[in-house]
């Protein structure tokens, strides 16, 4: 979901409850059994690397990845919670460097907050955020900082936002009344029914019921309030909010909100921030999570809200798509409210897929899944969990964006 916009993840969660409440009534209703804990794998947890801002000690880590040579680089900036606005292009951040252990060895400033980092084969390093492209050495120095290209042409034409802003505006208080309305009508059938007769399912059917009208209600209300420039200044706050980065030989893949509806976009340009392309469009991802990864110059794209992960040429063209919705664990199957949420390419031609529970799970380059790689202890949520891993497959790298550092686990032969 958006952090400015009412999106797909609380969308979907709505509907759930929605048809929660629609389901036949059961007199005795059974509780599922929950899944037992996952153990296992090839990998432990061995221990975490916390990271923090060097001059503003507040400053968080917002995303990271590791580099050809093993070396871990750290996207770092002001922590933004769930649900709050974006920061300000005055808040600034830093790019930071630091070894497989977790010891520092060189930060860099930039002039707007990082959302999100990726590195070329060669140790070219870009760093992203707010609308804005940093490109580094190898060594950490910076090169350049821009606008990402594509966003000047969008920005500039505010007779085609404002269309746009319209017709999403109408779009969402049709849905919203359409569903109320619907709503009601259930509830009015449901009520009709003699009381006395009414089962305890029914009865608490009815709650439900009423509790969610009001729900969509005030969400009616809010989009009935709302003007089409309060629309257009999400858009525009939606498309410079990065949310993954991945780098090629030659290319620079980003993804961000598109422009209408709720999707997300992969777009493409040169090392040198020319050439932008938008190559893939309306990737359904949950709670605003859309990972991408490189490999061999094609994108892999971790679809969480349609349970796959999908493979493209650098000019979209869709090569391949596997994953299933299951009860996850470790039978290779995605399973939560959306998952893979991230993904790992860089050893060999296999794919390592990350889970908002901590499961880090080997799949062949073909989808097969191969077995669980560990888990990580982390709170369950839908959230990012990015996931990264030494050359040598070692050690992996997994976010906890709830204590907000990098899980490490180790392979168990490799400990000492």
């Amino acid at each position: 979901m958006n952090r400015r916009m009412f999106g797909l993840g609380a969308f979907v969660a709505m509907i759930a409850l929605v048809v929660a409440a629609f389901a036949p009534a059961q007199e005795n209703p059974t509780l599922p059994v929950p899944p037992a804990p996952i153990t296992g794998g090839t990998h432990k947890q061995t221990g975490t690397i916390s990271v923090q801002g060097t001059k503003d000690k507040s400053h968080v880590l917002r995303s990271f990845c590791v580099t050809p040579d093993g070396t871990i680089l750290a996207a770092v900036g002001p922590h933004v919670s769930y649900g709050a606005a974006a920061a300000t292009k005055s808040s600034g951040g830093e790019l930071q460097i630091l070894a497989a252990e977790g010891k520092l060895i060189r930060s860099t400033p930039v002039p707007f907050s990082p959302q999100a980092v990726g590195v070329a084969p060669n140790g070219t390093i870009f760093l992203a955020g707010e609308g804005q492209i940093a490109r580094f050495d190898k060594a950490g120095a910076l090169q350049i900082t821009s606008e990402a290209p594509y966003l000047t042409e969008i920005m500039r034409d505010t007779s085609k936002l404002r269309t746009q802003a319209e017709e999403q505006l109408k779009s969402q208080r049709e849905t919203y009344t359409n569903i109320v309305k619907q709503q009601k009508e259930q509830l009015k059938k449901l009520s009709a029914k003699d009381p006395e007769m009414l089962t305890r399912a029914e009865k608490s059917q009815l709650k439900v019921m009423e509790s969610n009208i009001k729900a969509y209600e005030s969400m009616a209300a809010m989009f009935e309030k709302k003007s089409p420039d309060d629309v257009v200044k999400e858009i525009k706050a939606s498309i410079v909010d990065f949310r993954a980065a991945a780098v090629s030989e030659k290319d620079l893949f980003l993804v961000s909100r598109q422009v209408r509806g709720y999707g997300f976009s992969v777009w493409r340009m040169t090392h040198d921030l020319k050439e932008p392309k938008q190559i893939v469009s309306d990737l359904a991802g949950c709670c605003g999570q859309m990972d991408i990864q490189c490999r061999n110059g094609e994108v892999f794209v971790a679809e969480n809200s349609r349970k796959r992960v999908n493979q493209y040429s650098r000019d979209g063209e869709q090569l391949a798509s596997w994953g299933k919705a299951g009860r996850g664990g470790d039978d290779g199957t995605f399973g939560g409210c959306c998952n893979p949420m991230n993904l790992c390419c860089s050893i060999g031609s296999d794919v390592f897929a990350a889970e908002s529970d901590g499961l880090i799970k080997h799949y062949s380059s073909e989808g097969k899944f191969i077995g669980l790689v560990g888990v990580a202890k982390v709170q369950p949520g839908c959230k990012s969990s990015i996931i990264a891993a030494t050359p040598d497959g070692q050690k992996f790298f997994y976010f906890d964006a709830n204590k907000l550092n990098i899980i490490v686990l180790t392979k168990e032969e490799s400990k000492k």
